[in-house]
């Protein structure tokens, strides 16, 4: 003889629409908090250590964690005023890179006005669905 399973109805209670997005703008707070309190924690950690480079890394272990401070320097670029200098160095010792990107809003022309063109450039690419981005201010 089997027992006859016994199932507990469990209530889920109801939330709204306005309790969902109050969670997510307080989550969002705390994420914000969190960074916050993450940078000065790293900020005084790499004070207390000493670490001083403004390029290079340091790895210090204290007690089971083992610490990584990798510094590295930011380069802007005035475009223009490059584009002027460029024709006066080899072409082969120009400090620029070029990067292939597919230009989205092109597609999307293509697909819209340019059928026959479309399906072409379609057979090269693969769509799917990004994470939906959700923004959310208080307004009062």
């Amino acid at each position: 003889m089997s027992a006859v399973p016994v199932f507990t109805v469990v209530e889920i209670p109801t939330v709204t629409v306005a309790q969902l997005a109050e969670q997510l703008f307080a989550a969002r707070g705390a994420e914000k908090a969190a960074e916050q309190a993450r940078i000065a924690a790293e900020g005084a950690l790499i004070a207390a250590l000493g670490f001083d480079k403004t390029e290079g890394q340091s790895t210090e272990t204290i007690g089971d964690l083992k610490i990584t401070m990798k510094a590295s320097l930011t380069t802007k670029v005035d475009w223009a005023k490059l584009d002027e200098i460029l024709p006066s160095i080899p072409a082969q010792l120009h400090p620029v890179k070029t990067e292939r990107k597919l230009d989205a809003a092109g597609v999307k022309y293509l697909a819209e006005n340019h059928a026959d063109l479309y399906r072409k450039v379609a057979r090269a690419l693969s769509t799917s669905p990004a994470k939906t981005a959700v923004t959310i201010v208080r307004v009062a």
